[in-house]
């Protein structure tokens, strides 16, 4: 399971349904959800995200809709017969981000590639609040 440290900059919602903004060393991230946990402005939270639900774009990115992008490095790739692990850094934290086979070879991913990780508000969730 991948895990952000982060401190909640922003609320917003009603009628059940919430945007939570997060800084993330100095990064805005965001996250969509029917419930609002026991959390207020300047709390600090663990967020995660499943594995499976990391996406990773080798080129620009224009006008996309994924809320959360944050800059990687491949640490390390990991191909098997169907899916491949790909470990990835960002300086603060490792991400583990889990692909189809052909979606690894066809981005030709290697070790030091910098590549964005692309995370839907509805993905992100709070594991903990600290």
């Amino acid at each position: 399971m991948n895990i952000l440290k982060a401190v909640v900059s922003k609320i917003n919602g009603g009628n059940g349904l919430h945007v939570i903004e997060f800084d993330y060393h100095s990064k805005k991230l965001y996250m969509m959800g029917l419930e609002l946990p026991s959390i207020s402005v300047g709390s600090e939270v663990l967020l995660s995200v499943k594995p499976t639900h990391l996406s990773l774009t080798k080129g620009s990115i224009e006008n996309i809709s994924m809320s959360n992008i944050v800059k990687v490095r491949v640490k390390e790739v990991q191909n098997g017969k169907i899916l491949s692990k790909i470990v990835l850094d960002n300086g603060f934290d490792e991400f583990e981000s889990i692909v189809t086979l052909s979606s690894s070879l066809r981005m030709k991913l290697k070790k030091d590639d910098e590549v964005l990780m692309l995370i839907n508000a509805s993905e992100l969730f709070i594991k903990e609040v600290l």
